[in-house]
């Protein structure tokens, strides 16, 4: 059944339209161009932006829009018509194109980039970037060398904001974008449905975007923190709350990444998904569901956030935040519990039986898995839960491990360690050879 939408003015007589396809890629790629404003530039840690490029001819290809905002910031929209069977591609063709300008000259990025497009708009003056876009988002003549300066260094660091745009975004290419999100990258996707009757109407809504509290500030927060660092910034009042916390997500279930912002807590149902994620100075919560995940339990959350009355929930409901600093440990305890509950009903349930006797065996490590053909004692196992204790054999060091069957059936599980942070001194990055000793206590049934 098509959704409709109801627009009324002044001086108007109300109209409902009906959704309709998209009749060419053109016509979304146009109306993003003319008005950029339906991109939600601040949910993407973006000022006022304006569009800089279009058909942008770069090294892997032609961008189809580039946006610089009144910060120097910068954003990369790919376009693509609903069902077009390359869709997926999109994503590795933004890639490619952020690579392409990552690390180009300011002089460069104006040749290859605006000048061209300014050019086909009819604008012969052919001004520099930090003079058009400071024009264009009313920063006025002195704020021109202000966005060049930022945009010199956006270019440097290749900060980039990428964005995916489609009448709809498959759940396959929503699963990609949030895996590479999951890595630190900064992809979104952003779904505009069109409605079509006496007037049109396009109608914007992000389906996919990193979860942190500030979007666009991740990749200039230096080193990815480990939980000793994070606790140690965490103010002084909330450290054993947080503390707490970490461990007892670990030990129901679900997954704690480690960001260069703190902790990002996910849970795998078929797929991976940020849930919560815990910064030196607060804790977010994700209110909405995506993919395979059900909507009801984040409901539940949001309502039970709503009456306990502490942190901040962002305009578009994606997720709430609660400081640290401000809350006192009587109040974070309740947010702290509501999460949990969260993650609780999220996490699919594993029941272990004991495997008696204990299954013992010596491995050697290949990367940041345990694969079979390197323990080929438990290829009886294969996609099953494992619990039991790891131990490496030159340091000693050891400590209880969950084993997690990969997906798509891949011969090898993940191993989590209890406590969490056993996993530095136990299975570090990079030590590939070492080996280890393994017993195997519990299985899935």
């Amino acid at each position: 059944m098509a959704r409709h939408v109801l627009i009324r003015g002044e001086d108007d007589v109300p109209r409902v339209v009906a959704e309709a396809a998209l009749p060419t890629e053109a016509e979304l790629h146009d109306a993003l161009t003319k008005h950029p404003e339906l991109i939600p530039m601040a949910d993407l840690g973006l000022g006022d932006a304006v569009v800089v490029g279009k058909e942008s001819g770069l090294a892997a290809g032609y961008a189809d829009l580039v946006l610089v905002d009144d910060q120097g910031r910068l954003c990369i929209v790919e376009v693509k018509n609903e069902g077009n069977p390359d869709t997926r591609r999109v994503v590795a063709q933004l890639l490619d194109y952020a690579a392409s300008l990552w690390g180009l000259r300011l002089e460069e990025f104006e040749q290859r980039v605006v000048h061209p497009f300014l050019a086909g708009e009819g604008d012969d003056s052919l001004p520099s970037v930090g003079e058009y876009v400071a024009e264009a988002t009313d920063r006025g003549s002195d704020g021109s060398d202000d966005v060049a300066d930022r945009l010199t260094q956006t270019l440097e660091a290749g900060d980039f904001a990428l964005v995916v745009a489609a009448p709809h975004i498959p759940v396959g290419v929503q699963r990609v974008l949030e895996y590479l999100n999951a890595r630190g990258q900064r992809l979104y996707g952003l779904e505009v449905s069109y409605f079509r009757g006496p007037v049109e109407c396009f109608v914007p809504r992000l389906v996919v975007k990193p979860l942190t509290s500030d979007p666009a500030g991740e990749s200039a927060a230096g080193p990815t923190l480990d939980e000793e660092t994070l606790l140690a910034q965490v103010p002084d009042h909330a450290r054993e709350a947080v503390a707490s916390f970490l461990a007892t997500v670990t030990s129901a279930g679900a997954d704690v990444l480690w960001r260069k912002y703190g902790a990002s807590i996910t849970v795998a149902r078929g797929q991976q998904r940020q849930v919560a994620y815990v910064e030196a100075k607060r804790v977010g919560v994700v209110l909405k569901a995506s993919g395979t995940f059900p909507q009801e339990p984040f409901d539940n959350a949001r309502e039970r956030l709503a009456e306990l009355g502490f942190g901040v929930e962002s305009k578009d409901g994606w997720y709430r935040n609660v400081s640290l600093v401000e809350t006192s440990p009587a109040h974070l305890q309740p947010v702290l519990d509501a999460t949990e509950a969260l993650l609780d009903a999220l996490i699919p349930p594993v029941t272990f039986s004991e495997l008696n006797p204990a299954m013992e065996l010596t491995m050697i490590r290949n990367d940041h898995n345990v694969w079979v053909r390197h323990a080929k004692a438990l290829e009886p196992f294969q996609g099953r839960h494992l619990r039991g204790n790891l131990t490496e054999t030159t340091s000693g060091a050891g400590a209880e491990v969950h084993l997690l069957p990969l997906a798509n059936a891949q011969p090898g599980w993940r191993p989590r360690f209890s406590p969490a942070g056993a996993r530095r001194a136990l299975w570090p990055p990079g030590s590939a050879g070492a080996t280890y000793r393994l017993r195997v206590d519990e299985v899935s049934d």
